[in-house]
Formats: C-alpha cells, sequence, structure tokens
C-alpha cells in the first residue's frame, strides 16, 4: 500500500493539457488583484509596485508622524492628572524638549519601536493583502529610519544642504519658540494643510 500512495502519478497529470492543468489555470485566473499583480513570483509583477507601495508608506508615515507629534507627544494639558501619566509622558518626549541638543534623548528606544512594529505588521498586511502590503510596510520601516535619521541630524549635525538647512530651522522653532506648532519633523506638509505652521 505504501509503494502504491508513492508511485508516479497518471501521465494525464503531466500533460499540459490535462484537467489538473486546466485546474490550476482557472486558479491564477480567479487571483485578487494583490495577488495576481504583486506577488514576487508573478511575471506580472515588476518595479512599478515596488515604487507605488513605497510612495503609499511614504504619504502613510507623514500623517502618522505628524498625528503622533502633536496628539501623542504633545498632550500638554490632556495628560490625565495621574503621575505615572506625567512621567511616561515627560520620559518619552519632555526630557526631549528640556534638552534638545542631548542626541542620546532624540530617538525613540528600541524596546518601544520593535514590539509597535511588530504589531502594526499583521494589520498591515491584512488591509493590504499580498505581497504588496509587504512592501507597504518594508516602506513604512524606511521612512521611520528617514525619520529617525533626519531627526537626529537637525538636533546634533551641523546642516548644510538646503532641505536639511531649512528643515532645521523650522523644526528648531518648534522647540524654541512655538512648541504648539511645526509638528512634522521631515516635511511641512500636514502642518500647513491643518494650519499648525510655527509663525
Amino acid at each position: 500500500f505504501f509503494f502504491l500512495m508513492i508511485r508516479r502519478p497518471p501521465r494525464s497529470t503531466q500533460s499540459r493539457s490535462s484537467a489538473a492543468s486546466d485546474v490550476y489555470k482557472r486558479q491564477v485566473q480567479n487571483m485578487g488583484f494583490a495577488d495576481k499583480f504583486c506577488n514576487w513570483h508573478s511575471q506580472d509583477f515588476n518595479v512599478i509596485f515596488v515604487i507605488l507601495g513605497l510612495l503609499l508608506a511614504i504619504g502613510i508615515w507623514t500623517k502618522f508622524e505628524y498625528l503622533l507629534h502633536r496628539f501623542g507627544m504633545h498632550l500638554d494639558e490632556n495628560i490625565p492628572d495621574n503621575k505615572v501619566c506625567k512621567f511616561i509622558h515627560f520620559f518619552l518626549h519632555g526630557l526631549h524638549h528640556l534638552f534638545p541638543l542631548d542626541g542620546e534623548r532624540v530617538p525613540l528606544p528600541n524596546y518601544i519601536v520593535i514590539p509597535t512594529f511588530a504589531v502594526l505588521y499583521y494589520p498591515v498586511t491584512c488591509l493590504i493583502p499580498g505581497t504588496f502590503g509587504r512592501i507597504v510596510f518594508a516602506g513604512l520601516l524606511l521612512a521611520y529610519n528617514f525619520y529617525e535619521f533626519t531627526h537626529y541630524s537637525l538636533h546634533v549635525v551641523p546642516s548644510k544642504m538646503f532641505y536639511f538647512k531649512d528643515i532645521k530651522a523650522y523644526h528648531m522653532r518648534h522647540h524654541l519658540t512655538s512648541p504648539n506648532a511645526g509638528y512634522g519633523v521631515t516635511n511641512k506638509l500636514w502642518d500647513l494643510v491643518y494650519g499648525t505652521n510655527p509663525k
């Protein structure tokens, strides 16, 4: 019986015109958009979808960066009147404003970043299925790393390039004169949209 189980399949299943082959063809034809066009092993997959995924990730990140900074890091008067809540808020962002030139206090700790992205992986890849979702998630990781690189550079490294020089002056206004404005770190887009750019 064992040898019957491992025998070679009938010749008909090896033919390109076999019933089994037709089933496989129908499965490919019925695949969804993400699986058909965004599969690493698909002939239809190309660099355009990588670019689209990365652009979508950048758009998502810039909005998330703004919202997190404005409503997460600058709760201020909305912080619950609780010592633990105030300590957590001060530890996460208050110290950074108290010592803005201390490079050690600029990036978020890895014990916060790694679990956060680990938790975000599942909803991102569920909302955007297939390989395209994984491209978007990879783009979010790249965008976050660019955010940390930019933020650290703005506080520690002398900026000579026009973009970094301009965004550094913009970010320093947030720190020194307008703590309730200028929430964008890598860009000014959402500050302009919501009217929170520093005067």
